[in-house]
């Protein structure tokens, strides 16, 4: 039973309502285009559906990535609702910079780079709400960025596989 407060909130608020947890072992390798862009969807998502207009879903993502020569990287979350895709968390741009939520460099020759991110989201629905990642790369040419494996990919005790991991937290508000 919620505690009703003179300001007219409740000890509901905060509370976790539904977890959805995701791990993903498979190892893909994504050519890029030229300072273009592509989506994890299909390959690395997660689908909540918030049973409340008012509730916020708090994603957290953890993911490798590796490149075999030197790459400048950029992420972005993304939501896609009703077949329409939001690029959320984003730093300030202009028409030279590409926002992103994240960015980092692959610089050490096929490598594998762990990145973590979150973001309390206000999908303000009850429709289902799919979670993924949009990447980038600064290359003037097509490029090919691995995801949990190095690009060498060769059979020796450096060589790492990885997990990567998608949370997705509705909390009532």
């Amino acid at each position: 039973m919620a505690i009703e407060y003179g300001d007219g909130s409740d000890s509901n608020a905060g509370r976790i309502i539904q977890a959805v947890a995701s791990t993903n072992d498979n190892h893909y390798a994504f050519n890029i285009g030229s300072q273009g862009s592509l989506t994890t969807e299909n390959g690395f998502d997660r689908n909540i559906t918030p049973i409340s207009t008012s509730s916020k879903i708090l994603v957290m993502m953890s993911f490798s990535v590796s490149a075999p020569s030197d790459l400048e990287f950029g992420y972005t979350i993304c939501r896609k609702l009703n077949g329409s895709e939001s690029q959320l968390a984003l730093g300030s741009g202009d028409s030279y910079r590409t926002e992103v939520t994240g960015a980092g460099e692959l610089r050490v020759y096929s490598r594998l780079s762990t990145f973590n991110t979150s973001h309390i989201d206000s999908p303000n629905t009850t429709n289902q709400c799919k979670y993924y990642l949009r990447f980038y790369h600064d290359s003037g040419s097509t490029r090919n960025i691995t995801f949990n494996y190095d690009t060498q990919n060769s059979a020796d005790y450096g060589a790492f596989r990885t997990c990567s991991m998608i949370n997705l937290l509705e909390i009532a508000s």
